[in-house]
């Protein structure tokens, strides 16, 4: 019996609580009252108690009658909390004993593992946290590392001007030589939960390495994977990957002692490139003689870089031609093509196509011919005083244009990337057997990593095509032409279709304002 009075009897049968009313007329809010006197009880519903109070002379079950201490373990597995149903009265007046029990409760159950202090300071009506599982730890990620990029930047004098004429161009590396590392993944530490049950950890994730195959190879180093460089030649930076170019050097200049070269590499030249002679490669092309190069036929890269530290005597037939960036002391009547043409000292009667054109901004000049670039051309002066002809063009790309190319890119980044990442997964679950494979299975093997390789060059590219729209439409969307100190009478201005040949010394930017060329 829990309760007896002239309303009803409150007891307890087979652990249900029940209440046999034997006269109306108790108030609901004293029965709840009575019932929080009771840790024990739990209350079914409200309209059970409700019904209770309404119906005379019936037993009426409203609730169960729980134990002293419940576990409840939550659905992870992770956490197991103990309601402790007595009142906070009884217990700091019985502290010693109900912890007794407490603990002996905790060790009767089935939760094992993670077992928390008790505090001192109990409070029965907040669940008692008695155990917390362990989460397993993810491995960390492995960790990859290259060799740096070189930044071809020539030097900069006290005055601020540029100093085309030393410039580290060419990256030599030794056979053997460190191209990058990953340090591998590392393996995760498994977790429990409170009845003791081991959970699974997750391994960190791996990463692919990019590199050549045909000129890097991966080394087993202690813990890590490091890229060496199968065959000493010219450090190669193409579409993300790193690799080893083949570097011929010539001691001395391209001639009749040597002929025309054509190199599937990088080329260096102590000397210069004599008349009627061309040099074609693959790579980078450096030629540090200080003797210009004159009346040479051609001097081409088809995918790399050109410096030439002594200028250029073209004679109108000379061709430079770089597919990335050009880096010459001076040009006299020569026809350079480059991303980039970067001119140290004075280009004369020169033809140049390029998407920016660098003419040393403090001293450089340019005289008659005519430069026709996609974006900027920067200049000290133009033109002379005695009013030779100097046509400066920078024609742009209208930026709904940039915006469509952009778009149809990315959506092509895009699924370039889902075919790489499937790629890339089959590669690592094969990798750790690659040792063991033979015969067609090998063969496979190579395929996927030259597919790998050709995902990787071509999403790099797209990035990379991506960034330099978003850059010309976001910092600077108008094309401009910059004469830094003087352009004289006789220079033609033209941006955008739109020309004015100036008439009158001036300086300054030059662009379209409105709908009108600034000149």
């Amino acid at each position: 019996m829990l309760e007896q009075n002239e309303y009803f009897d409150l007891f307890v049968k087979d652990r249900k609580v029940i209440l046999h009313l034997k006269k109306s007329g108790y108030s609901m809010k004293d029965l709840d009252l009575l019932v929080q006197q009771h840790p024990r009880i739990e209350v079914g519903s409200f309209m059970a108690l409700r019904q209770a109070l309404t119906v005379v002379g019936q037993n009426h079950e409203i609730g169960k009658y729980v134990p002293t201490y419940q576990i409840i373990v939550s659905q992870d597995k992770m956490k197991a909390e103990l309601y402790i149903n007595v009142t906070q009265e009884e217990f700091d007046e019985n502290r010693e004993k109900y912890i007794a029990e407490i603990k002996e409760t905790v060790a009767k159950s089935n939760v094992t593992h993670g077992i928390q202090e008790i505090p001192e300071n109990v409070q029965v009506k907040e669940p008692l946290i008695i155990a917390q599982g362990q989460a397993p730890v993810r491995g960390a990620n492995a960790i990859v590392r290259y060799i740096p990029k070189p930044e071809r930047r020539p030097v900069i004098r006290e005055d601020g001007s540029a100093d085309l004429y030393e410039m580290n161009f060419v990256t030599p590396i030794e056979q053997g030589g460190w191209l990058g590392e990953k340090e591998k993944a590392k393996q995760g530490t498994p977790g429990f939960n409170v009845y003791g049950e081991p959970i699974a950890a997750l391994n960190g994730e791996d990463v692919a390495l990019y590199y050549d195959k045909k000129t890097v190879e991966e080394v087993e180093e202690e813990d890590k994977i490091v890229l060496r460089a199968i065959h000493g030649g010219a450090l190669q930076w193409k579409n993300g990957v790193v690799s080893v170019d083949k570097q011929l050097v010539v001691q001395g200049d391209v001639g009749p002692e040597t002929g025309s070269l054509k190199f599937d590499g990088s080329i260096i030249i102590r000397g210069t490139v004599l008349a009627s002679y061309s040099v074609v490669a693959t790579g980078d092309i450096s030629i540090e003689g200080r003797d210009s190069v004159s009346n040479a036929k051609e001097i081409r890269s088809t995918q790399g870089s050109i410096y030439i530290k002594g200028g250029v005597f073209g004679a109108n037939r000379t061709i430079i031609e770089a597919a990335e960036a050009l880096y010459i002391k001076h040009s006299n009547n020569g026809n350079l093509k480059g991303k980039e043409v970067h001119i140290g000292s004075y280009l004369l009667g020169s033809t140049v196509e390029a998407e920016k054109v660098f003419i040393d901004r403090n001293k450089g000049k340019v005289i008659g011919g005519h430069i026709r670039a996609r974006e900027y051309i920067e200049t000290a002066f133009a033109g002379n005083v005695h009013e030779r002809m100097t046509h400066l063009e920078v024609y742009g790309i209208p930026k709904d244009k940039l915006r469509r190319e952009s778009q149809k890119m990315a959506e092509q980044l895009s699924e370039e990337q889902k075919a790489c990442k499937r790629l890339e997964e089959q590669l690592l679950k094969v990798k750790p057997h690659a040792s063991r494979l033979v015969g067609q299975q090998l063969a496979a093997f190579e395929k996927l990593e030259q597919e790998v390789q050709k995902k990787v060059r071509v999403i790099s590219q797209l990035e990379r095509s991506i960034y330099n729209n978003l850059q010309m439409m976001k910092i600077r969307l108008k094309p401009r032409i910059e004469v830094v100190r003087e352009a004289h009478p006789g220079v033609i201005i033209q941006i955008e279709g739109k020309s004015s040949t100036i008439h009158s010394p001036t300086q300054g930017v030059f662009e379209i304002v409105g709908d009108t060329l600034n000149v």
